[in-house]
């Protein structure tokens, strides 16, 4: 048995017959190589989506690398960047992150990390059409399956506010471009714009007929 790298042996074949003829040797030399050793760190094991983990490898004897993301081929760079998004707002998603080294000898070595992708919140808000002089009611509808520990309303006028349902007065008419920025306990965050009317109130006008 060869444990280590770069051992040696020879092995010597002698055949013979049984009626005296000269016996024939054939001698082979082995040698063993280097074992590959799969060997890496992530940047980051948990985040919000998406996730940027910068992989720092440290393999032995390495000649190939194979790196898979949920047994999905991904790249074959020595230290790659991977983003793993998790689209589900409402649950977090565990991905494997493998990596396949080989050696020029053919031998190969496996390694398999885990990485925790937090849901991402999903904002989104509601609000009622309002006439010019009126008070715009915004009602947050967002999900996630954290707690929101923040809300950022951006009004389109200029103006900003950080309550959960807020009301906002418009001193003009008009489209108004909307924003909401949440962001849950754990520090995920998500946008959503939409756009709010401001009508003109109805102005009533009496002709005069004749004289």
């Amino acid at each position: 048995t060869m444990l280590n790298a770069e051992d040696s042996i020879r092995l010597r074949l002698i055949v013979s017959r049984s009626y005296g003829c000269r016996p024939d040797t054939l001698e082979q030399w082995f040698f063993t190589v280097e074992s590959p050793e799969a060997r890496f760190s992530l940047s980051d094991t948990l985040g919000c989506s998406p996730l940027m983990v910068q992989v720092s490898d440290s393999s032995v004897a390495a000649a190939n690398y194979q790196w898979f993301v949920n047994d999905v081929l991904v790249s074959n760079l020595a230290n790659p960047n991977l983003a793993l998004n998790n689209p589900n707002a409402l649950q977090d998603s565990t991905f494997s992150v493998k990596l396949v080294v080989s050696a020029i000898s053919g031998c190969y070595d496996t390694l398999v990390r885990s990485v925790l992708v937090f849901g991402a919140p999903r904002a989104n808000f509601t609000f009622l059409p309002t006439c010019d002089g009126d008070t715009v009611n915004f009602i947050d509808s967002s999900l996630s399956q954290s707690v929101l520990s923040s809300w950022l309303w951006d009004f389109g006028d200029g103006t900003t506010d950080t309550l959960p349902n807020p009301k906002h007065f418009y001193s003009s008419t008009g489209l108004k471009i909307v924003s909401l920025t949440v962001t849950d306990d754990r520090g995920c965050s998500a946008i959503f714009t939409d756009t709010v009317g401001l009508y003109p109130n109805p102005l009533a006008i009496i002709a005069k007929l004749g004289n």
